[in-house]
């Protein structure tokens, strides 16, 4: 039983991040950033629907980790990634 995280991609100011949950029981997720800084946006998209069923939400966010919970429901998970995270930087241009 655990949460693994697969990267989709990654930069200095946006990661992508697909979790699944292998176990109902599976209720947390810790995702490392890697940024300079504690993001300002992140974005959670249900890529199934055990996504939904599970409420899966950001419990957290600091200068290194995204922390996210699920409720641990029946049928809550799944061999296939279940949610995409986006997690963002504000970005400014100059000009």
């Amino acid at each position: 039983m655990s949460v693994s995280l697969s990267t989709v991609s990654t930069s200095a100011v946006k990661k992508v991040v697909d979790v699944t949950a292998t176990a109902d029981a599976d209720t947390a997720a810790v995702i490392p950033h890697g940024m300079a800084s504690t993001p300002k946006e992140v974005t959670l998209t249900a890529l199934l629907d055990v996504a939904i069923t599970a409420r899966w939400f950001v419990a957290s966010i600091d200068g290194t980790n995204v922390n996210l919970t699920k409720t641990n429901v029946a049928s809550s998970s799944n061999a296939s990634p279940q949610l995409r995270v986006v997690i963002g930087l504000p970005h400014s241009l100059v000009g």
